[in-house]
């Protein structure tokens, strides 16, 4: 275990890769309306899975990646925010 830890410290770049915003298009922006179909309050980030009908009427499921948990409870969010059946519109 100790292994592991001094290997994240001495290749920071791998550790941390995943906090970069390289892969997203953050000009564009996207809006669904859809059913939740799990919520995950987990560290280090919580994650939305929700479904949503494109223009076919075909069910099509999303996944997203939000803040950890501490920081959604600092804007009034609870592992109880979303549930199942619950119908959302997410940007």
């Amino acid at each position: 275990m100790a292994s592991c830890g001094l290997l994240l410290l001495s290749c920071p770049k791998i550790a941390w890769a995943h906090h970069g915003t390289a892969a997203y298009d953050l000009d564009k922006v996207v809006t669904f309306r859809g059913t939740i179909t799990n919520f995950y309050w987990m560290n280090p980030h919580s994650e939305i899975l929700f479904d949503v009908k494109d223009s076919h009427g075909a069910v099509q499921h999303w996944a997203i990646e939000t803040h950890p948990p501490t920081m959604l409870v600092s804007h009034g969010w609870t592992r109880k925010a979303l549930a199942p059946g619950d119908q959302v519109t997410i940007t």
